[in-house]
């Protein structure tokens, strides 16, 4: 980050896990949002363990509010450090609330549509109509190799495949986020396509 000093609190070093959850600003969101459910131990987890069990937490509702309510902070972080927008920690509470009942409401109306249904099917690849093309993408990381890969296959309505790209790279894990941030791929990195 740009600053050793947290650009929300001004006090302490700026880490993720101080930023989402750990200087005032945060604690206050988090507690709004997700009380009266936070237990004694929501702040005294280290980042991963915080993150996977809150990501992981039996209650759908609960990670969506979570990440959401995270996403918020974070942006929130972003505009007061980059553009010096003030916004107090109820407003961003609130602001966080409405996505998430955005978000539910959504995904309701989602559920009942046509597109809803289409997105409900068994997983199988089904041609596109005719004259049209399909393009499928995918990507996977291996934790213990450090090798990242993604995929892209363009198909017509017989299924054949006529344009392929693929990519793979050992990296190393903590590089990929600035990977995905803009910087392109490592030196290594190898590009298939045709």
């Amino acid at each position: 980050m740009a600053s050793d000093q947290c650009s929300l609190c001004r006090t302490d070093g700026e880490t993720v896990i101080h930023t989402l959850k750990d200087n005032s600003y945060a604690r206050e969101v988090q507690t709004r949002n997700l009380k009266p459910n936070i237990d004694a131990s929501f702040y005294d987890r280290p980042l991963e363990e915080w993150m996977a069990f809150n990501v992981s937490h039996r209650d759908p509702k609960w990670r969506l509010v979570f990440g959401v309510t995270c996403w918020s902070i974070w942006f929130c972080r972003n505009e007061h450090a980059f553009n010096s927008s003030t916004t107090t920690s109820v407003e961003l509470s609130n602001e966080a609330q409405f996505r998430t009942r955005e978000i539910i409401r959504n995904l309701s109306v989602l559920k009942q549509s046509k597109l809803g249904k289409l997105l409900r099917d068994d997983g199988r690849w089904k041609p596109p109509e005719e004259g049209w093309t399909k393009l499928n993408c995918d990507g996977a990381v291996s934790r213990e190799s450090s090798v990242v890969g993604a995929a892209s296959l363009f198909r017509d309505s017989k299924g054949k495949f006529f344009r392929r790209l693929s990519i793979s790279s050992r990296i190393l894990l903590t590089n990929l986020d600035r990977t995905l941030g803009g910087e392109g791929w490592p030196s290594g990195s190898q590009v298939y396509g045709d």
